[in-house]
């Protein structure tokens, strides 16, 4: 994961997804998806068929460094976790 930190999503014909500089694109989905925490930037829109869908586009906390580090840390948590304690 880490030879794609940092702004190296350029080869991504989404990049960037969102306005900002220094994006992580550790994670160029959002694992939390559709959160629907309004204070993200986040909404509800219609697609074209009148669903209801989560709108991310404003939102860019999963490409922050500092929430991409904090969530591999609870991921590897998670694992050691299932890996040596169990169910």
């Amino acid at each position: 994961m880490y030879e794609y930190k940092l702004n190296k999503g350029k080869l991504c014909k989404y990049y960037p997804c969102h306005d900002m500089e220094e994006q992580d694109c550790t994670f160029c989905y959002c694992p939390i998806y559709p959160c629907e925490i309004e204070e993200t930037g986040g909404k509800w829109i219609e697609d074209k068929y009148g669903n209801k869908i989560w709108d991310c586009s404003d939102c860019k906390i999963i490409h922050e460094k500092v929430v991409v580090d904090e969530i591999k840390r609870m991921i590897k948590s998670i694992i050691y976790m299932r890996a040596y304690v169990g169910d």
